[in-house]
């Protein structure tokens, strides 16, 4: 998917550029809506944890899985 969309010219922040791997959830979420960065993500059952889902919520996040 990032190689396509790359060569599609679309500007990729990879998740361990910004943050530490073990980065909570709800913090980078909340940086990611700060930026106005649309999340892709291999967690697919990331709508269905409470704290996850309200970070991408409170963040204003739109994101796929």
């Amino acid at each position: 998917m990032a190689v396509a969309l790359r060569q599609a010219g679309a500007t990729l922040h990879i998740h361990d550029d910004h943050f530490p791997p073990d980065a909570k959830d709800e913090d980078w979420l909340a940086e990611a809506g700060r930026c106005g960065w649309i999340v892709l993500t291999k967690d697919h059952r990331i709508r269905y944890r409470h704290v996850e889902r309200l970070a991408l919520m409170n963040a204003g996040v739109a994101a796929l899985s």
